[in-house]
């Protein structure tokens, strides 16, 4: 149970476009990026499942697609820490890829 209580009424304001500008812009921009990452994403998705079905191997479609392949070293969901980890990545990180 919740119970909430005001103590006073704020009045609402449009802010002016100069207030807002720069964390619009940023916002739009983080979106476009997002949105270009999982369309490349996809795309190199349908590559990858094309390239494994004519026999290829991950190496050589990621060579053939200008992708940087990154070898890992062995882990597990329990694993507390990898020495000669690339440092885009994190432990966190492959330990939920694992997970899915």
């Amino acid at each position: 149970m919740y119970v909430l209580g005001f103590k006073e009424k704020l009045p609402s304001e449009v802010e002016p476009l100069d207030k807002v500008k720069e964390r619009v812009t940023a916002d739009f921009k983080n979106s476009k990026a997002l949105e270009m990452a999982r369309s490349a994403g996809a795309s190199f998705y349908n590559t990858v499942t094309n390239g494994l079905a004519q026999k290829k191997s991950f190496e050589q479609i990621c060579k053939e697609s200008n992708v940087n392949c990154v070898p890992l070293p062995p882990f597990s969901p329990s694993s507390t820490s990898l020495t000669n980890l690339d440092e885009r990545l994190s432990l966190q990180m492959l330990q939920r890829v694992s997970a899915d």
